[in-house]
C-alpha cells in the first residue's frame, strides 16, 4: 500500500509522520489483528532522491479511529483503525519524490509505502516452525474508509528571507527589520514546505543578539510610554497570499518577558482557525505550482512579520537626545539639588539583530474514500504488486476501496503478447507436461481474463473459441477473441496481458513447458503412402514450410514432435481385439476386462 503527497515534502530537522487508516468495523478482527501487531508486522518506507529511506523508530497501535487521529465527525465513530508513528532524525536525506529512472511510481510528490514483512516462524510454536510467512490474512478483507496523516517538523533552518532593504542570509545573524526599524516594517519568511501545506500550527524559535537585558529600563528615558518592558514590542503576523495579507495573530511578543537574550518563541497554535477568520471563505489549499523565485514577493505565498507600535525609536533618538542635554543644562544652571545624569542619560536605540531562526510547523490531511476520485486528488493512493502498481480503485459489486491487493486465486499464470491489435484472434499453444498433475485432486477449472485499465476482466462469456487442453489437464490449443483493452500499470500497457487463473488445487493441472502463439493444427493426410508411415511419430522441426506459399505467412515451425496417429490395424491384431471383444462385449466385469480395455485405446500405456 503506498500513498503520495505534497504533505510528505520534508526537507531537514526532526520529521515525525503519524499515519492512520480507518476502516469499516465488520472485517476488523481486533484479537486477529491485534496478535499479529505484536509481531511488528509492516515494513515502512519513505522516497528520496536517492532510493527508499526506513524511519529511525515506528510506532503501530490500533484502536478506534475518532480517538487516534482526533478526527470527532459522526462517520469516524465507528471506525476501527491502525495508526503508524514514523520518525526520521536531522542525518535523514530529504524525503523527496524518487527520480523518475529509479520509481515505479510516475509522481511529482513523495511517496510512502507500506509493505508485508516476512517473518521466521519461532520454533515450537507453529507447524512451519522455521518458515517465514507474510502475515496477510488478518488484513486481506479491511476496507478503507479513511486516511488521515499528519506531519510534525522541528528545527526547519533552510529558509528564505528578506526585509524590506534586502535579501537576508539566515545562517548569518541578520536585522529583520532593516537598519532603522520603524512602525510598519516588514520581515518576510518564505519556504517551499510553508507555503504549499495547509499548516496547522507554527512556531518560530528565534535568539536575539547583543540586547539589553531589560528594554523597559534601556528606553525608560525616551518619555515613550508605551514601551514598559520586554513584552512592549509586537508584530502581527501574517500570510500573503496572491498579495492579500490574511492575519493569523494580530500581537506577537517578540521578546521573553523575563531576559530578552533568552531563546523566544512565537507559536500560532490554529493556524486553520485564524486564517478562516482573517479571510472569509479561504481554504488555505497546498498548490502544486506555486512559484518559487529569489525574491520573496514575486512568489505566490509567503509569511510576513510587521512591526507594531511602538517601534524602536530610531527616528526620535536625536529629537530626545537634544531634549535631554537642554534639561540637564537647565537643570544645571538651575543649580537644582541632586542632578543625576543616569535620569538625562539616553540610550542608543536597540536595532533587533537575530543570531538564529528556525521554525516548527504541523501539517495534515485526510483522505476520504467516499469522494475519492482516481487520477484526480493530490493526495494519492496505490497499491503495489509484483509486476506493477495501481491507483486504489473500488470494487464494481460494492463501490469498497480494499486496504491492500486483492490475492484471491491460490495460483495466476500471467501472460503477456506484443504487437496484438485488439479485436482480434489469437491462437496460443500450451505445450504441457502431461501426467504431471496431481492424480488425487479433482480438476478445478481454469479462468481465463485480460487485463483492462487495471482490472481483469474475464474471457468466459464467449471469448474462448477452442480449448483443446481440456483445461490445462494436456497439451493443446486456446483460441481466444481478444477485446480491446485499455492502457494499465499492473503489468505496464507494453503488452496485451492474459490471465490464466486457478482459484484451489494448483496441481491439479499440469505444469507448462512452452507457451507459443498463432498455433494451429496439421493433421496428416494419408496420400497412398507406406503403411507403416505412422508407426513413429514425426520428429520435431520437420515441417519447415507450406505445400502452397502465403504472403501473410512468414515461417513455419513444428517445435515438437506429432502425436495422435496410428498405423492401419494388423491381422493379428484384429484377431486379438475380435477375441477380447467377444468375451467383454464391451462391459468390464473384472480387472482384466478393465485392463485390455484400456490398453485397446492407449496402447502406449
Amino acid at each position: 500500500w503506498a500513498l503520495c503527497s505534497p504533505l510528505l515534502s520534508l526537507s531537514q530537522g526532526v520529521r515525525t509522520v503519524t499515519l492512520t487508516l480507518g476502516f469499516a468495523p465488520e472485517q476488523f478482527d481486533d484479537r486477529a489483528i491485534a496478535s499479529v501487531l505484536a509481531l511488528d508486522p509492516f515494513e515502512v518506507q519513505l522516497s528520496t532522491e536517492k532510493g527508499w529511506v526506513a524511519p529511525d523508530m515506528v510506532t503501530l497501535k490500533s484502536g478506534l479511529y475518532a480517538a487516534l487521529s482526533s478526527v470527532t465527525d459522526s462517520p469516524t465513530a465507528s471506525l476501527k483503525a491502525l495508526q503508524f508513528e514514523m520518525t526520521l532524525n536531522e542525518q535523514v536525506d530529504p524525503i523527496a519524490p524518487l527520480p523518475v529512472d529509479a520509481s515505479a511510481i510516475p509522481v511529482s510528490w513523495p511517496v510512502l509505502r507500506l509493505f508485508l514483512r516476512q517473518i521466521r516462524q519461532p520454533a515450537g510454536v507453529a507447524a512451519d516452525e522455521g518458515q517465514y510467512r507474510t502475515h496477510y490474512q488478518p488484513f486481506k478483507n479491511l476496507v478503507l474508509v479513511r486516511t488521515q496523516m499528519k506531519v510534525k517538523v522541528t528545527g526547519l533552518t533552510e529558509l528564505q528571507i528578506e526585509n524590506d532593504e534586502t535579501v537576508l542570509n539566515p545562517a548569518r545573524p541578520f536585522e529583520p527589520f532593516g537598519t532603522a526599524p520603524s512602525v510598519g516594517s516588514r520581515f518576510l519568511i518564505g519556504h517551499a514546505e510553508l507555503v504549499a501545506k495547509k499548516l496547522d500550527s507554527l512556531t518560530f524559535h528565534l535568539e536575539w543578539m547583543g540586547a539589553p537585558e531589560k528594554l523597559g529600563e534601556h528606553y525608560r528615558n525616551y518619555g515613550a510610554e508605551n514601551v514598559k518592558d520586554n513584552t512592549s514590542f509586537t508584530v502581527s503576523v501574517n500570510l500573503v497570499d496572491k498579495r492579500l495579507a490574511v492575519p493569523l495573530t494580530s500581537q506577537a511578543r517578540l521578546f521573553p518577558e523575563a531576559n530578552v537574550s533568552a531563546p523566544h518563541a512565537i507559536t500560532l497554535a490554529n493556524v486553520p482557525g485564524a486564517v478562516q477568520t482573517g479571510r472569509r471563505g479561504y481554504v488555505y489549499e497546498r498548490e502544486p505550482n506555486l512559484v518559487l523565485g529569489e525574491n520573496l514577493r514575486t512568489w505566490g505565498r509567503y509569511l510576513q512579520w510587521e512591526l507594531n507600535a511602538p517601534d524602536f525609536q530610531h527616528t526620535t533618538y536625536s529629537a530626545v537626545v537634544t531634549k535631554k542635554s537642554i534639561d540637564l543644562a537647565a537643570a544645571i544652571a538651575a543649580r537644582q539639588p541632586e542632578v543625576k545624569a543616569a535620569d538625562y542619560q539616553v540610550n542608543p536605540p536597540y536595532t533587533p539583530k537575530i543570531k538564529s531562526l528556525s521554525v516548527d510547523y504541523t501539517s495534515s490531511t485526510e483522505v476520504v474514500l467516499a469522494t475519492y476520485q482516481t487520477g484526480a486528488e493530490i493526495d494519492q493512493l496505490f497499491h503495489i504488486q509484483p509486476f506493477g502498481y495501481a491507483e486504489l480503485q473500488p470494487e464494481p459489486q460494492t463501490s469498497q476501496y480494499y486496504f491492500l491487493p486483492q490475492y484471491d486465486n491460490e495460483g495466476e499464470l500471467y501472460i503477456g503478447f506484443r504487437d496484438v491489435s485488439p479485436p482480434q484472434n489469437l491462437a496460443v499453444l500450451l505445450q504441457m507436461a502431461e501426467g504431471s498433475a496431481d492424480p488425487d485432486l479433482e480438476p478445478v477449472p481454469v479462468q481465463w481474463s485480460y487485463l483492462s485499465n487495471n482490472r481483469w476482466v474475464s474471457l468466459e462469456n464467449g471469448n474462448i473459441l477452442l480449448d483443446t487442453s481440456r483445461g490445462l489437464i494436456n497439451t493443446g490449443i486456446i483460441e481466444f477473441s481478444l477485446p480491446l483493452a485499455q492502457a494499465n500499470t499492473l503489468p505496464s500497457s507494453e503488452l496485451y496481458w492474459l490471465r490464466a487463473a486457478i482459484a484451489h488445487h494448483s496441481n491439479s493441472v499440469c505444469d507448462a513447458v512452452s507457451i507459443h502463439t498463432q498455433a494451429v493444427s496439421a493433421i496428416f493426410v494419408d496420400q497412398n503412402n507406406a503403411p507403416d508411415h505412422l508407426s513413429r511419430s514425426l520428429p520435431a522441426e520437420t515441417i519447415t514450410q507450406l505445400l502452397e506459399p502465403l504472403p501473410e505467412i512468414n515461417g513455419i515451425q513444428q517445435p515438437y514432435t506429432s502425436y495422435g496417429g496410428k498405423i492401419a490395424e494388423q491381422d493379428s491384431h484384429l484377431y486379438t481385439r475380435v477375441s477380447e471383444r467377444l468375451r467383454h462385449k464391451p462391459r468390464a466385469l473384472s480387472v482384466w476386462d478393465y485392463e485390455h480395455l484400456i490398453l485397446q485405446q492407449f496402447p502406449q500405456i
